[in-house]
């Protein structure tokens, strides 16, 4: 491990010590940059715990704050990028058997929503699904090719209960709705997701701190739909469009798991001779 040798007095170590802490607390500029530094690396750490957080629940499991998304609706299933092709299905096919629990139980229930669609039992969703094809047309959310595969298959799909028709589709179309049901909660672009990366590379991640406190989060504008807390509107058979998939913690909903996480961040950084030279400049050699 390295070494380093301190050149100044007692006192002024400890001095230096306490403007780190009062720093840390917002009560003193920080003139070193130290406090500042500390900050980011819990910063990090707290960012990295979200993300983690956000994989678990993508995957169907419970995050450390309790929380468990909602499966994807049916018309999302059935608009999802299934990219891949033959191969593709099957690798996801032969990684089944490897998955948690809560991934394979969150493929089942996706694969039975899908089913009631195919056999015509759930022909509401598929009138939703062809509704928001067509508006993502005409917002230019979508591009020509995948538009008119998407079409194509929601056009095979039946619109009335007709169980025997999945026998009369296409294998790709067969291919793409087997792969559907493999689709993980709000991670189809993976835009918001990486969002919450801790690196400079993510351009839309929120990183900032200041004397006393930082910030994480994430600037996708539809960040705010998933996240709310509020009214949502309801669809006409009960239940909300949109359910609430919480990303962030509420206030006061920090687990106590991610304090350690950053604690640890905290201590590794204390470790590194750079932080002191840092604290302390022509101090240390």
């Amino acid at each position: 491990m390295p070494t380093l040798r301190y050149h100044g007095t007692r006192q002024q170590l400890v001095d230096a010590l306490n403007h780190l802490v009062a720093a840390l607390a917002g009560h003193e500029h920080d003139h070193t940059g130290a406090a500042a530094q500390l900050t980011k690396v819990m910063a990090r750490a707290c960012l990295l715990k979200v993300q983690d957080a956000y994989k678990k629940k993508s995957e169907g499991g419970t995050d450390e704050m309790g929380i468990k998304w909602h499966p994807l609706a049916p018309a999302t299933l059935l608009l999802r990028r299934t990219g891949g092709g033959a191969n593709r299905l099957r690798q996801r096919h032969k990684q089944h058997g490897k998955e948690s629990a809560a991934r394979r139980a969150l493929i089942k229930e996706h694969a039975k929503r899908l089913a009631r669609v195919v056999k015509g039992v759930d022909a509401a969703s598929l009138r939703t699904a062809r509704f928001i094809l067509e508006r993502k047309r005409k917002l230019g959310q979508i591009s020509d090719s995948q538009y008119k595969s998407k079409s194509k298959l929601l056009g095979n799909l039946p619109a009335a209960n007709e169980a025997h028709i999945y026998k009369t589709l296409l294998e790709k179309d067969k291919e793409t709705l087997r792969a559907a049901s493999f689709a993980t909660i709000l991670r189809d672009t993976g835009r918001l997701y990486r969002s919450f990366t801790p690196s400079p590379a993510a351009t839309e991640q929120i990183m900032t701190f200041g004397p006393g406190w930082f910030e994480v989060g994430s600037s996708v504008p539809y960040l705010g739909y998933h996240q709310g807390a509020g009214h949502r509107r309801q669809k006409k058979g009960g239940g909300p469009r949109l359910p609430r998939r919480q990303i962030l913690p509420d206030a006061g909903q920090i687990p106590e798991s991610w304090y350690e996480a950053m604690q640890a961040a905290a201590a590794d950084e204390l470790a590194q001779p750079e932080f002191w030279r840092l604290l302390l400049g022509n101090k240390v050699s």
